[in-house]
Formats: structure tokens, C-alpha cells, sequence
């Protein structure tokens, strides 16, 4: 049998406009719910947690890809105010430490 062999490409044979795009390309900011600022929007990525909280979220549209939006913050370890897909939610702060989200760096 013959050995296949695969093409080495360099920085030096990539196309400059390749690189320039991929340089000013923002890679998303995980974090938690609970730690977006009033004013912030931002992806869900991911809902940890039990099933409970999974079959909650998915009974008010909170899943993986929808955007969310936190409005108010109880204070303390308050509960959060959020809008997501034109619907007003409170959410517990320990339950919002469970939806993890994706924020483009630069976006608020």
C-alpha cells in the first residue's frame, strides 16, 4: 500500500486577508447568568443543574441558543428580572448560576 500524505500549510502560504480575519474575530465569553450586569444580553449556551431545573427552563423557552436579556437584580442574593424571547421571567440567583451563556466580548 501507498502512504497518503497531507500538505503542510505555513502561516507563510495562508492568504494575509485569512489571517487579518481571524485576528479580528472575537472568540465568546462563557460565564454564568447570574453574573451578566443589569443592561446585558447575552446567549444561552448551556443549563446545568438537575432536571428539574431543565424541565423549567425548557417550559419558558430557556434553551440553548436563546438570547436573554437581564433586566433587574434582587439585591444581595436576590432574584434576577430577565426578557427572553419577548417574555418577562424572574429567576433565582442560584438557579441563574446554572445557565451558562455566551457574550461576544465588546457587546452589552
Amino acid at each position: 500500500m501507498s502512504e497518503l500524505s497531507t500538505p503542510e500549510l505555513s502561516v507563510a502560504e495562508t492568504p494575509e486577508s485569512e489571517i487579518a480575519e481571524v485576528r479580528s474575530s472575537k472568540p465568546p465569553v462563557s460565564s454564568s447568568l447570574q453574573l451578566l450586569a443589569c443592561g446585558e444580553s447575552a446567549q444561552i449556551a448551556h443549563i446545568a443543574g438537575g432536571d428539574l431545573l431543565h424541565k423549567q427552563c425548557q417550559a419558558l423557552g430557556l434553551a440553548p441558543g436563546a438570547e436573554i436579556k437581564v433586566l433587574r437584580k434582587g439585591r444581595g442574593n436576590g432574584p434576577l428580572q430577565v426578557k427572553s424571547q419577548g417574555s418577562y421571567f424572574a429567576i433565582r440567583a442560584e438557579d441563574a448560576a446554572q445557565i451558562y451563556i455566551h457574550l461576544q466580548q465588546g457587546d452589552s
